[in-house]
């Protein structure tokens, strides 16, 4: 079986799981630099993507206002999930670092709270953001 990258270079490998391993190697290696801001990070969609981002090797910086609009509790449980506590999600503005990604943290803000968007871009250079927030 043959692994092709830019249709350039052919890797070979002996398993499928051999292939699987390359290509997850290759993500951390380049996913590793990225700095990246998740919108959203308690919400369905964006807790799934800090999640997948937290465990290929970026650096994930997560956001939301965990507002209530429906179950604090379900946002709560799904930031459980990329090893945010609770007791530290509840208060606005503290960073959470993950206690399962030292590469994840979690940070209750409002998008529409301009000084503290300043803040968080002063503090941290993101090179990608993927907005989910409502």
């Amino acid at each position: 079986m043959l692994f092709k990258i830019n249709r350039q270079i052919e890797f070979p490998f002996s398993s499928q799981s051999d292939k699987e391993n390359f290509a997850k190697l290759l993500k951390r290696k380049f996913c590793m630099k990225l700095r990246i801001l998740v919108t959203g990070a308690a919400g369905f969609i964006g807790n799934k993507v800090m999640l997948e981002l937290a465990k290929a090797g970026c650096d994930v910086t997560g956001i939301d206002n965990i507002n209530s609009y429906y179950s604090d509790k379900l946002k709560y449980a799904r930031l459980k999930k990329c090893g945010i506590a609770e007791t530290d999600a509840s208060w606005q503005g503290n960073i959470c670092q993950s206690s399962t990604f030292a590469n994840c943290r979690f940070i209750r803000m409002s998008i529409a709270d301009a000084d503290a968007m300043d803040k968080l871009f002063s503090r941290w250079q993101f090179d990608k953001v993927i907005n989910l927030a409502a």
